[in-house]
């Protein structure tokens, strides 16, 4: 177990009784403006008219009628619709697909009953890159991570945690000028026109659900976390990994609660504290940098020197592949188990994972293509949800499911969207997709079909086990 009592950050008003990470103080300039912090966070702008309340008028299924805020788009989702309304490093254009309300309307919705009905065709997991202490973005807890000494930095701005009114959410710079977001890298993931090639998809944020929005054989698990993550090279395609969580343990789940938890508890505090002291929770915010004048095209540009700068970085270069990892069944050195156990005495192990990937439970998944989950629930998004739930115990729920309904808007007054319960889960969709064709530039609709659904299991594929230097 990590102790966090040595690792917290700098006390600003008070401790939770959970013994919280603390919010670092937020240094306010002379014109009562938040400093520049690399990240993209939550700002009370970006609210929008919807609930997760059945029983209102702006419930899930009236969320066909949310409309977009005026000049900014779908809040948060601005950063990516901006991008993607440019054009790619080969200057072809991008399909602007941020402009519309889709909810109710989806080719592909989400969230579904999760029935797999098609093969998986995936041939290795989720691969994650070389942890690099010197200039990978890492999570303020792991700042001793591999007792490395050279690395000052830490992962986030302390404003990471944010409470907004529709999930609980921890954010990651908005790009890599300060340290080097996680990624993941899938293959063969836009079909047959880019077959055989790799994407590298960056980790925006994560957020939590409670209850879960996926249904896996007919059960509803006690919550989900979703992190969010956009295509390096394509920004208007999104890969959300989910974990399920179930409320059935008999203790904390340690990195659930000092990684998540404790930042969540102690933003709860100092927002409280503050409106209890009668100032304006606004002071903590900023308006991200993308929305403001110059600087509203840097998230393309640093999509771009991501990409060029990583794409071909040594741990995910092909030429390197045989030479600096060892997949399983290589006969020559040792044969490990599916879960990379077994060839440890040969130096030979499965990749360090860092937060948040350290909260995965599995390594195996089931996929489908799906939309967003909340307004404007737009399509492209490549789901993976882990096959096996995380643990917590249901202290941890109690806590979770109360802070959910603790945000506050820039007067104070608490303006959550959950449902009476906290809870803030899309209801089922059903899981059908709608394909198109074009004859004589009219579109014409074709007979709806099932959303395919792979489960990816140990049948496909091992965890893969690396060298020392390589792990």
């Amino acid at each position: 177990m990590i102790s966090s009592s040595s690792l917290l950050l700098p006390l600003l008003l008070l401790v939770a009784t959970t013994n919280p990470i603390v919010v670092a103080q937020t240094t306010l300039s002379n014109t009562g403006s938040v400093d520049s912090t690399n990240r993209e966070g939550w700002d009370d702008n970006y609210k929008l008219p919807y609930t997760y309340d059945e029983l209102r008028s702006d419930g899930p299924t009236k969320w066909s009628s949310v409309p977009a805020i005026t000049n900014r788009g779908w809040g948060e989702w601005e950063v990516v619709r901006l991008a993607s309304a440019l054009t790619n490093e080969d200057a072809t254009p991008l399909l602007n697909w941020w402009t519309q309300n889709e909810c109710g309307n989806e080719a592909r919705p989400s969230p579904i009953e999760v029935i797999p009905n098609q093969a998986c065709t995936d041939t290795q997991e989720m691969m994650l890159r070389k942890f690099n202490p010197t200039v990978d973005c890492r999570h303020p807890l792991e700042n001793n991570l591999r007792q490395d000494t050279t690395a000052t930095q830490t992962a986030t701005s302390p404003e990471a945690w944010e409470i907004t009114p529709y999930s609980l959410r921890y954010y990651w710079p908005r790009n890599d000028r300060a340290c080097r977001r996680p990624t993941i890298r899938l293959e063969n993931i836009f079909g047959m026109d880019r077959r055989n090639q790799e994407e590298h998809f960056v980790l925006l944020w994560l957020e939590v659900h409670a209850r879960s929005e996926h249904v896996i054989d007919g059960t509803r698990y006690d919550a989900e976390i979703q992190m969010v993550h956009m295509a390096a090279t394509r920004p208007n395609e999104l890969v959300i990994v989910s974990v399920l969580v179930e409320a059935n343990a008999e203790e904390d789940h340690d990195i659930f609660q000092q990684y998540l938890l404790d930042g969540w508890q102690s933003k709860a505090n100092q927002e409280a504290a503050l409106c209890g002291g009668k100032k304006k929770r606004e002071l903590l915010h900023k308006r991200p940098k993308h929305l403001r004048g110059d600087a509203r095209h840097a998230p393309w540009a640093a999509l771009h020197d991501y990409a060029k700068a990583h794409n071909n970085a040594t741990n995910y270069n092909d030429a390197n592949k045989t030479q600096k990892r060892k997949l399983q069944g290589d006969k020559n050195r040792c044969e490990a188990d599916k879960y990379g156990n077994g060839c440890q005495d040969e130096g030979m192990a499965p990749r360090f994972r860092i937060f948040p990937y350290n909260l995965w439970p599995s390594s195996w998944y089931y996929s489908y293509t799906g939309s967003l989950t909340a307004p404007p629930c737009l399509g492209k998004v490549h789901w993976r949800i882990m096959d096996t739930p995380l643990s917590i115990s249901r202290r941890q729920y109690k806590q979770l499911t109360h802070l959910l309904t603790q945000s506050r808007d820039a007067s104070c007054r608490m303006d959550t969207a959950t449902n009476l319960e906290g809870e803030n889960f899309r209801p089922l969709q059903n899981a059908t997709f709608l394909t198109q064709k074009r004859q004589d530039d009219n579109q014409e609709q074709e007979d709806d079909g099932p959303q395919l659904v792979a489960h990816c299991t140990s049948d496909n594929f091992f965890v893969s086990v690396y060298e020392e230097d390589e792990q």
